[in-house]
């Protein structure tokens, strides 16, 4: 029984057995049956059982069958079970009902049974081809075709005697009428009217009053109700289950949905997600079910990217309340993160509250009060629009690393039921964090993402640093800190790609995420032990750029070379270490001047400084004097200060982006007078690459803008001198 216990109740599939039986009905349903075997009198009667769609009925016909067919033999009626949903029309509907009943009686009873289902035959021929079911003997008899002369009353009378010598009741159990058309209704209604008063015969019908009602209206022209008090002489109200029993038939389908997922599953905020917003969605048997049948289909899809608790009350909005579902969908960006900007929370919004309440207000009335502290509970924004509620800014890093709904980085996975083509799966983000026991695996991994591209053609592995953001803080293992520092100290420099660069104001390049990683990873560790990372993998980095700028912002903390030192508390390392780690970055700096991998290195610009910073002012201009004195030399060191620069006018959608190259950098390495004609020369070059190409270009402008007494820095100067259709981005 276990696997049928946890069959899903669906419309399409009513239990038959009571014994799985988990909402109660089979109570019921026992005491209907005996009371259908122990009626006194032989006369026909029309039992109603009425229920909305989902509640149940189909399930309690089953058991009332199953109860009446386990009778002892002396006791058991013959069972008729007429689903008219089946058949269609007028004609048909009438013929099978009859012939349906006398092929039962027929096997049930087949020595007494005599000409029953002769005269059901015959009564079926006629009534199905009479204008009306049980119109006068008179309209029948005329619409007959060959002139075929029945008696209705007298076929009918004959039957009557015949069922009456039944030694048991004849039960039909009718069920589905209310899925079938206005006019069908009708017809069904009639034809019971016609034979409910046959001896022996039950009727036990199962239908939503209302929906009968209103088609018996609408077809007869009479009050519903009146007309269906004429036929029915027994109604009863299906039992609603009790909550408790609807809880747990939910309870042990989400058991079965969401197994393996424990981990992630917050009982505390699942209750008051459940009782405050889901449990008053949750009113039949069939509720339940399309909850579950839907979480069946989609949460598997999707498990190990979002938040289970969250993603069932979203697949509730989804189910039964649409239109609220519709509204967040298309207005994300006004239900994520914190609404807090800089720590600051934000203001009560009267614009805002009338946003929200109309987003509220798109659920049916009765469940307005649920959806509310629903959406509440699952976007902690609106805590501080309906209420007094707030969150700052810090908040949403633990909900994005716990893949809620309100995470800006996680809402659309709620709604396209996918990972985007080009993202870090979850568990493929698992899967990179545990390469941190092998740190060489880990490297191989990050570079092989680097070659990977996202649909806007940025690269996977910066995908990763955005998500690993979620983790360095705790999920990463203490002893695992190290191993991913050297990991960007050692391919670092590989993932400084063109690609990822700056594309706006609020964009952090890859450098500075490594760097900040880095930062919050060493934190995890004791002073002593940071040192000692770091002095390993600085000396030994195979990534010259990362390590420079990684010991830089060691040394910023301290105020070097000259600014505002961070707190004690806040410094990484002490100024010693600080000053151990710009001595062996700035071997490292000469070394790579010595061998000729300087000029090749990412953020060349960047090493120079630090050099000019850590180390004598003559040797850097040396280098630098001795390297710009080829062609290609001094295309290379240009291209080195080129940044990009972002210009939007009033009228423009987006914001043009061009390369500029400030002679005023330039002169802390190489005087520009001394390049500036063989710059001018270079520009017709073809030997050199598109980025080189660019970068002396825009130096030659840029110099001639100087000495014009123009400011390159400023940008409307800058646009003006550019000249217009120069886009050189």
């Amino acid at each position: 029984m276990g696997d049928r216990q946890d069959a899903l109740l669906s419309s399409d599939r009513p239990l038959e057995d009571p014994e799985e039986d988990q909402l109660g009905y089979a109570p019921f349903a026992q005491r209907l049956a005996e009371a259908i075997v122990n009626m006194a009198p032989p006369d026909g009667v029309v039992i109603a059982l009425h229920g909305d769609w989902g509640s149940g009925k189909s399930t309690v016909l089953n058991f009332v069958e199953k109860y009446l067919r386990d009778m002892p033999e002396g006791d058991a009626p013959a069972i008729v079970r007429f689903n008219p949903w089946w058949f269609s029309g007028q004609e048909a509907l009438t013929r099978r009902f009859f012939e349906q009943i006398g092929v039962v009686l027929s096997s049930r009873f087949a020595k007494t049974v005599g000409k029953i289902s002769e005269h059901l035959k015959t009564l079926g021929e006629l009534v199905s081809k009479a204008p009306v079911p049980y119109a006068s003997a008179g309209q029948v008899v005329s619409h007959l075709a060959e002139g075929r002369a029945r008696d209705v009353v007298g076929i009918k009378r004959k039957l009557a005697s015949s069922l009456a010598a039944l030694p048991r009741r004849v039960v039909v159990l009718l069920d589905d009428i209310d899925r079938l058309s206005p006019e069908e209704i009708r017809q069904l209604f009639k034809l019971v009217r016609g034979v409910g008063d046959l001896p022996n015969m039950v009727y036990v019908m199962a239908f939503a009053r209302t929906i009968v009602v209103k088609a018996l209206a609408e077809q007869s022209g009479v009050n519903g109700d009146e007309y269906l008090e004429k036929i029915v002489q027994v109604p009863f109200e299906l039992p609603l289950p009790e909550r408790v029993l609807l809880r747990q038939l939910l309870s042990r389908k989400l058991d079965t949905i969401v197994a393996g997922e424990a981990s992630k599953f917050d009982q505390k905020r699942w209750g008051n997600i459940f009782f405050e917003g889901i449990d008053p969605f949750l009113q039949t048997p069939r509720d339940v079910a399309r909850l579950a049948n839907a979480l069946s289909i989609t949460y598997p899809a999707i498990k190990e990217e979002i938040n289970p608790v969250d993603f069932i009350a979203i697949e509730a909005l989804r189910i039964f309340c649409p239109r609220v579902h519709d509204a967040i969908r298309v207005s994300q960006d006004r239900f994520t993160g914190s609404g807090a900007r800089a720590g600051i929370l934000p203001p009560h919004d009267g614009g805002a509250t009338d946003f929200y309440d109309r987003t509220v207000e798109l659920a049916p009335e009765a469940l307005q009060d649920s959806v509310k502290k629903l959406v509440t509970r699952l976007f902690p924004r609106l805590g501080s629009i309906w209420g007094n509620i707030g969150y700052s800014a810090e908040f949403e890093t633990e909900w994005r690393r716990q893949r809620r709904v309100c995470s800006a980085e996680a809402i659309e996975l709620y709604f396209r039921l996918s990972v985007p083509t080009g993202a870090i799966s979850t568990p493929e983000m698992e899967q990179i964090l545990a390469l941190a026991e092998e740190p060489d695996a880990l490297e191989r991994r990050l570079l092989e993402l680097s070659r990977e591209a996202r649909p806007d053609g940025t690269s996977r592995a910066r995908a990763v640093l955005e998500r690993l953001g979620d983790f360095v803080d705790e999920a990463i293992p203490e002893a695992h800190a190290p191993h991913f520092v050297r990991a960007f100290l050692s391919v670092g420099d590989q993932l400084l790609l063109p690609q990822d660069e700056r594309k706006g104001l609020f964009w952090f390049d890859n450098r500075r995420m490594m760097v900040n990683l880095m930062g919050r990873l060493l934190s995890r560790l004791g002073e002593p032990e940071r040192h000692e990372a770091l002095s390993g993998a600085v000396a030994s980095s195979e990534s010259l750029s990362m390590a420079v700028d990684l010991v830089a912002q060691l040394a910023a903390e301290h105020g070097r070379p000259a600014g505002n030192p961070a707190s004690e508390a806040e410094r990484l390392v002490t100024r010693e270490h600080v000053l151990q780690l710009e001595r062996t970055a700035l071997g490292r700096i000469r070394e790579a001047a010595s061998d000729g991998s300087l000029l090749t290195s990412a953020l060349l610009a960047n090493n120079l400084y630090r050099w000019l910073e850590w180390g004598e002012h003559d040797e850097v201009r040396s280098w630098a004097a001795s390297i710009v004195e080829s062609d290609e030399g001094l295309a290379r060191f240009l291209s080195a200060f080129a940044s990009k620069v972002r210009s939007q006018g009033m009228g423009d959608a987006v914001a043009e982006v061009t390369t500029q190259v400030d002679p005023k950098y330039v002169a802390h390495f190489v005087d520009p007078d001394d390049i500036i004609e063989r710059a001018r020369a270079l520009r017709q070059a073809t030997s050199l690459r598109a980025h080189e190409q660019i970068a002396v270009e825009q130096f030659v402008l840029a110099y001639d803008m100087v000495k014009k007494g123009e400011d390159p820095s400023d940008p409307v100067s800058w646009a003006v001198s550019r000249g217009p259709g120069k886009d050189t981005g």
